[in-house]
């Protein structure tokens, strides 16, 4: 009869061997970037059908998710940009808390409420530019 998987490892690690062949280690690393990439598609999928739901708050533009942006409130805490956490692999609580924070908002309207949020270069008094 053949042991399992980690008995084996531990009489591997008991004769002062490391815990898995590389053979084995290879397939373990393998199987993690598969479930790794299984869960970034899964929360991408989830991510794309929000955006469709909810659509953009100030135009109601829905027709397609890649032309909506999750925009941070202001005033809250941005830890980093949504797309840039699901494609850092991020935890599906840390990108859903990060989301809690935005409002789904078309590219345009994006565009437009970031303008009107900085404050305008010609009403600032600009120091000189020193070269």
């Amino acid at each position: 009869m053949s042991r399992s998987g980690a008995s084996r490892a531990r009489a591997r690690v008991a004769a002062g061997l490391p815990r898995y062949t590389e053979e084995e280690a290879q397939l373990r690393r393998q199987q993690a970037r598969v479930r790794a990439d299984r869960a970034k598609e899964q929360l991408t999928a989830e991510l794309t059908a929000l955006k469709l739901q909810r659509g953009c708050a100030d135009c109601g533009y829905r027709a397609h998710a890649e032309a909506l942006d999750f925009d941070h409130l202001p005033g809250a805490v941005k830890i980093a940009g949504v797309t840039r956490m699901v494609s850092e692999r991020r935890s599906r609580d840390a990108v859903m808390a990060e989301v809690a924070k935005c409002e789904v908002v078309c590219a345009n309207c994006h565009r437009v409420r970031t303008a009107t949020r900085r404050v305008p270069l010609q009403n600032a008094e600009a120091a000189p530019l020193s070269r």
